[in-house]
């Protein structure tokens, strides 16, 4: 990361544009091809993309040459937050939805996981609230920590000065498919937590019998994901604190 955004520097307003194209490509293509998904693993992996688009931002808005001092928002601070906060819901959600098994095999449809919350067992509704906690802080809804990372997002790239040729319509134009594309993924992720939440048991899935290790895994990852949510400002003043010094 401190190669890259170093790196850049240079370049200015053109290393921004050029990032701000790759992340709108990414988070589009990523959301757009998730919301068609059914297998939620799958569904997970083009998320994850889309994740990645908005993790962008950071690079973009630290390659346009204008730090914390003049607006008040990191770009590399806003990446190193960001980071491990979407990576932990990633491999939470992952976690859960290896703990759950349909006839002996994995989860291959969403509509397998409808009323989760409500069938029999501590550990499956532990797993529906921990999937709960993952897929919301994902969508960027509080407070949970992925709202934070989005929030920052969003406001790195709108504090950022525009000057250099064109470099304030990008901006403009990057918040506004940002925006679009956070109500795609909230249909996708809000249908996901509906599922979960608010259907009828379509039957009882199994529990996977080595997901000790898993359940452990997703439920203090969750936990986690909350105490950031609730208390960021550690997490953010350390990130803000790696972030500073970089461009020298």
């Amino acid at each position: 990361i401190r190669v890259v955004v170093i790196g850049s520097q240079p370049l200015g307003p053109l290393a921004c544009r050029v990032t701000l194209i790759l992340a709108m490509a990414a988070m589009t293509a990523g959301n757009l091809t998730a919301f068609l998904q059914t297998n939620p693993c799958r569904l997970l992996v083009y998320s994850s993309l889309a994740q990645a688009g908005y993790l962008l931002i950071g690079p973009a808005v630290a390659s346009s040459g204008h730090w914390p001092a003049a607006s008040g928002f990191s770009g590399a601070g806003t990446l190193l937050f960001g980071l491990p906060v979407f990576a932990a819901a990633t491999i939470g959600l992952f976690a859960a939805l290896g703990c759950l098994r349909r006839g002996g095999n994995r989860i291959q449809h969403v509509e397998q996981l409808a009323g989760l919350a409500w069938t029999k067992g501590i550990r499956r509704r532990v797993l529906a609230c921990s999937i709960g906690v993952f897929v919301l802080s994902l969508a960027g809804i509080g407070p949970l920590a992925g709202s934070w990372a989005r929030l920052l997002s969003l406001a790195g790239i709108l504090s950022t000065p525009g000057t250099g040729p064109g470099l304030r319509y990008w901006l403009t134009v990057a918040a506004a498919v940002y925006l679009v594309n956070s109500a795609i993924a909230l249909v996708y992720y809000l249908k996901l937590v509906a599922l979960v939440f608010f259907r009828t048991p379509l039957g009882t899935p199994q529990i996977e019998s080595e997901s000790e290790g898993p359940l452990l895994a997703a439920v203090c990852l969750a936990l986690v994901i909350v105490g950031v949510g609730l208390y960021p400002g550690p997490i953010a003043d350390l990130a803000w604190g790696s972030g500073l010094p970089w461009p020298g």
